[in-house]
């Protein structure tokens, strides 16, 4: 399903359909496209952070800010946050491997530490032959089956649509690269580059390529 997502936003790139959608989106949505996602994002690392956590009355709360973890998770954010606003270079990467060598120290609550070294610092990539080139299309015979199939690679398409809008205007943006109504000089070939990266991903048995160069 995950090729032939990919195959129909290739054809929707090389017809300029694609196109056209991310020309048609009023630049106030093409901003919110990038920040929703953004906001997703940071959701789900403060989840992991144990910053928030589940709540059976308002379904979201905050965690135990005296706990190691999200002691940890919270200095890593403000530093990340300084980092930034003073525009040090590779600022991110810096934070994580400062909160990386905090995590060390910090006890876990659990016996362990929030950070753990690794038991091997080189090995072996895992083989690619179990799920390389594994590709079905029997679905696509079976019209029971192409039913079942058709939501899903519909939903394909929508994710990696806003997913890719996304990213590229938020990326272009930033980098300056969009006109004066904010759309991206050629984007049909960015788009196609992605489309590639779909159907290439597919082919090595990963989830959709969702981000263009």
């Amino acid at each position: 399903m995950v090729c032939v997502n990919g195959f129909v936003f290739l054809l929707l790139s090389l017809t300029g359909v694609r196109e056209k959608i991310v020309r048609a989106i009023p630049y106030s949505l093409k901003i919110a496209i990038p920040c929703g996602i953004g906001l997703f994002l940071a959701f789900i690392g403060l989840k992991n952070g144990g910053v928030i956590v589940a709540n059976p009355a308002t379904f979201v709360s905050h965690g135990d800010f005296t706990s190691g973890p999200v002691a940890v998770c919270l200095a890593g954010i403000a530093l990340t946050i300084v980092l930034v606003a003073k525009r040090v270079p590779g600022a991110i990467i810096i934070s994580i491997l400062a909160t990386a060598m905090i995590g060390l120290f910090v006890s876990d609550g659990q016996g362990g530490k929030v950070t753990t070294l690794p038991e091997a610092w080189l090995s072996v990539p895992a083989s690619p032959a179990p799920v390389f080139l594994q590709l079905e299309f029997g679905f696509l015979k079976d019209w029971t089956a192409f039913q079942i199939a058709l939501p899903l690679i519909m939903t394909l398409l929508l994710v990696d649509m806003f997913d890719n809008i996304g990213t590229l205007i938020g990326v272009t943006k930033r980098a300056g690269l969009l006109d004066a109504d904010g759309n991206l000089p050629k984007a049909g070939r960015a788009l196609v580059a992605d489309s590639l990266a779909a159907i290439l991903g597919s082919l090595f048995g990963t989830s959709t390529v969702g981000h263009p160069p």
